[in-house]
Parts: structure tokens; C-alpha cells; sequence
């Protein structure tokens, strides 16, 4: 970086010195841990977009460099650079003839911090962010990849902001990519984590369905019924966590001996 000094001092730095500028500084950030370096990575992209603005990869890269710089930091401050990163991302996105699932994702994963730190707007960032997961997976990405996951996932935290049909019919899409990652991926490593989300969906569901008393306890046997085949010796642990919240659910709907009963199994 003290090597290049000399060219940034220049009355117009080459473009070239900025790029690599850039460069170094991002690398900067991710061993410092300091978001100060991510800033400075993207303000030079800034610099260079705005006299070569033909080039597509700048936005991607200055949206990268704000959302890494955001994760470092807080407040207002984080804020901003997620505007940021929001925007150009989408930017990026909509630039691109053929979509880049890796562009698609790190658009969604923006937008899903910006809605975790503030539930003002977070319904908005949720569909757009459940957009940008989709055109992943229309681009190509696989079926139980990381972009199925998200998608899943932001349709679950919909739900939990709508009512009515509306949030069940975002329950119903989750279900199907649910289904469809355990029919049809490939990742034997995750299939574990997608089990384990379609036992939570499921009781997510009574939750929302506001069942209670022996209709409730019905819906939960059903539960158990449909997912018990995985309870065998050497279940992975994400499933062990979702199968004791299906127990610890049913416990409370229960009395006396019964619920003893109920979270002795769960123990």
C-alpha cells in the first residue's frame, strides 16, 4: 500500500493504482477484522466507476466492499454502508445479462441484515431478498445449495410478519423448497439442517395455526409420526434439537404425570 501512496497522490491516480489499491485494502480488512479497510477498498471503486462506468464488476465489487464493511461495524454507521451495499448489489444484479448466483446471494444476505437490525422496511427486504434467492436458483444454483437455504429461510421470517393466507401461503413456499432440497439435493453433508428446518416449519405451523387443547396435541402426534424415522442411533444433532422442541411443545400441552412424562423423553 506505502508503494502505491505515491500514484494516489498524483492530481488523477491511475486507474490501475486504484484497482490494486483496492485490492490491498479489502485484504486489509479481512485480516484486521476492521471495517475502516473495506471502506476505503470501496471508495476506490467508487473512484474508479465514476470515470470508467462501463464496467459491470465495479458495482459488484463496491457492493461486496460495503457489505463486508458493514458486518464491522454498528449503529449508524452500519446503517449506511448497507444502503450502500444494498444498492449497488442490485445494481449489479439488474446489470447482468446472465445472473450471477454469487451476485444474487450476497444482495440477499444485504438485505436480510438490513431487516434483522430494523423491522421498519424489513417486510420489503424480505421480498426482495426472496426474489434475489429465487433468481439464484433460476441461474442454477442447486437445489439444497446456500441459496435454497436463505430462500427458505426468508420465507419462514415473512411469515412471521404477515397473517392470515398471506403468511400461510409463504409457509407453503418454504415447505416446497424444503421438500424439494431433501427429494432431489445432492449435499449429504446438509441434508442433516434441511430435516431438521422441515420439523420446525411444521410446528411453526401449529404455532401460527393457533391450535390448542387435543387439536393441538393431535397435530403434534402427526408431527412425530411423519419425522420419527429419524430418530435413530447417531441422528445428527440439528435434528435432536428440532425433535426436543416438538417434544418440549407437546409437554405443555400436557398435565401432571404425562408432562413429567413428555420431558423425561425430551431430556
Amino acid at each position: 500500500s506505502d508503494v502505491l501512496a505515491p500514484y494516489r497522490d498524483l492530481p488523477e491516480t491511475p486507474l490501475e493504482a486504484l484497482l490494486l489499491s483496492a485490492t490491498l485494502w479489502r485484504r486489509m480488512g479481512h485480516v484486521t477484522g476492521d471495517g475502516c479497510w473495506h471502506g476505503k477498498a470501496a471508495d476506490a471503486l467508487v473512484e474508479v466507476f465514476a470515470r470508467a462506468p462501463d464496467g459491470k464488476g465495479l458495482l459488484h465489487g463496491i457492493g461486496r466492499c460495503r457489505l463486508e464493511q458493514a458486518q464491522c461495524l454498528s449503529g449508524v454507521q452500519q446503517a449506511h454502508a448497507l444502503d450502500q451495499a444494498i444498492e449497488y448489489l442490485g445494481l449489479a444484479a439488474a446489470a447482468e445479462d446472465d445472473a450471477d448466483p454469487r451476485i444474487l446471494m450476497e444482495w440477499g444476505n444485504a438485505l436480510i441484515l438490513r431487516a434483522k437490525r430494523s423491522k421498519q422496511g424489513a417486510g420489503d427486504d424480505h421480498a426482495m431478498a426472496e426474489s434475489a434467492f429465487r433468481r439464484a436458483l433460476d441461474a442454477g444454483a442447486e437445489v439444497d445449495s446456500d441459496a435454497a437455504w436463505s430462500l427458505q429461510w426468508v420465507l419462514r421470517q415473512q411469515a412471521g410478519f404477515l397473517e392470515g393466507e398471506a403468511s400461510h401461503c409463504c409457509r407453503t413456499r418454504a415447505r416446497a423448497v424444503i421438500a424439494h432440497a431433501l427429494e432431489n439435493g445432492r449435499n449429504t453433508d446438509r441434508k442433516a439442517q434441511w430435516q431438521a428446518s422441515a420439523i420446525q416449519l411444521a410446528l411453526e405451523e401449529i404455532k401460527a395455526g393457533k391450535w390448542t387443547g387435543a387439536a393441538k396435541r393431535m397435530q403434534l402426534k402427526e408431527i412425530q409420526a411423519a419425522h420419527r424415522f429419524l430418530i435413530v442411533e447417531g441422528v445428527a444433532v440439528p435434528v435432536v434439537h428440532a425433535w426436543v422442541k416438538l417434544l418440549c411443545e407437546e409437554a405443555s400441552e400436557l398435565v401432571g404425570s404425562a408432562r413429567r412424562a413428555k420431558y423425561d423423553e425430551a431430556r
